[in-house]
């Protein structure tokens, strides 16, 4: 189910507009360690329990609480790809880009899908 359009600002920031018409950019980001983090300007509409990384096409999909699936269209560029695909968790992270706050932070699973 497409819930939101996407805008490619840069090769690992997006753009999303949710259907409720409030748009949210998504930063993708990792550190000399590995970690993979998402930087979210607003919070999420619902829960997210996990989020799914298909290799090949290099798709970001971010399951909810009941399961649905929850496909912005992002796919992260090639540079992040080998991150992504050997990391086993993701740190969400809600950022107002302006003060600098962080809200909600959250580690959920990051599970590679290799088909």
């Amino acid at each position: 189910m497409e819930l939101a359009t996407q805008t490619s600002l840069t090769a690992d920031t997006y753009a999303l507009t949710l259907v409720d018409e409030r748009s949210m950019v998504i930063d993708f980001f990792v550190n000399p360690d590995g970690r993979v983090c998402a930087f979210h300007d607003r919070p999420f509409p619902y829960t997210i329990e996990w989020v799914e990384f298909t290799y090949a096409t290099g798709r970001v999909e971010f399951i909810r609480e009941d399961g649905s699936i929850c496909n912005f269209g992002i796919a992260v560029n090639a540079t992040l790809k080998p991150h992504f695909a050997n990391a086993t968790h993701i740190h969400l992270i809600q950022l107002d880009k302006s003060t600098g706050t962080v809200g909600d932070v959250r580690v959920v699973a990051l599970n590679l899908q290799t088909a």
